[in-house]
Order: structure tokens, then sequence, then C-alpha cells
């Protein structure tokens, strides 16, 4: 009896769920290095970007479900090649919206304000990604 209790406890606590919910700190980008990392041809961005993290663990039953925040830094690092247009080392979750530059005969993006929650585990940062999985934030 004692040995059945001991497994469905094991189990039980295996099966609670966690969301992750994740938004980016506007101010807190930064590069690591230069800001632009001129290559033979085009650069690279390597930078770091806070986030606000909700971390929210479910119970099976669903009666319980306990919060938490945590903040969060994923690191990046991307290669561009080509004229820039505002979407070179941004944070995840910070919305840029496009307008047509018409002395650039091109289209750059700015960022206005707006964030969005993502889910850390399909983010394009390694970091973030392995934190996600550390803390079992679910797809």
């Amino acid at each position: 009896m004692l040995k059945n209790f001991l497994l469905i406890t094991i189990f039980s606590g295996a099966a609670f769920a966690t969301d992750c919910f994740c938004k980016a700190l506007p101010e807190s980008k930064k590069y690591i290095g230069e800001a632009r990392q001129k290559k033979f041809i085009g650069f690279v961005v390597h930078w770091t970007c806070d986030y606000t993290c909700v971390v929210q663990d479910k119970h099976p039953s669903g009666d319980q479900i306990t919060a938490k925040n945590e903040t969060v830094t994923a690191e990046y690092q991307q290669y561009y090649f080509g004229q820039e247009n505002g979407l070179e080392g941004i944070c995840e979750s910070m919305v840029y919206t496009p307008a047509e530059n018409i002395e650039l005969l091109r289209t750059i993006y700015s960022f206005e304000g707006e964030i969005k929650w993502i889910n850390p585990r399909k983010s394009e940062s390694d970091t973030f990604k392995a934190w996600a999985i550390k803390r079992h934030c679910s797809l």
C-alpha cells in the first residue's frame, strides 16, 4: 500500500503543467562588444535583452495555480547583410511597425511602445529556450 502511495505521489508531482509567458523590458537591451561587428559581407550583432516572465504551475486537478515573476536575460547573435531596416538586434515581443521611407526608398521598422507576451520555448535565443526547458515551460 505504501509503495502504491509513493508511486502515485511521484507521478502526480510530475503531472504539474507549467505555463510561462514573457515580455521584454524595452530599456534592457545591451550590446555585447561593438554594436555592429563588420564582416567581409554584412555584420554581426550580439546582444542581450531582459524579460519579465510569469511562471504558472498548475496542479492536475486544476484547483491550484501558483504564479511567480522572474526576470530572465536572453542572449542573441545574428548575422545580417544588406541595408539595415530597424529589425537588427531587437528584443522579441516588442512590436515593430513598418513605414515607407521615401528618401531611402525602402521600408523602415520602428518600435512604438507595443509589447506582447511570448512563449519562451519558441524563442530565437538558445539561452531563453534553455531557461524555459529548465523551468518545464509548456509549448
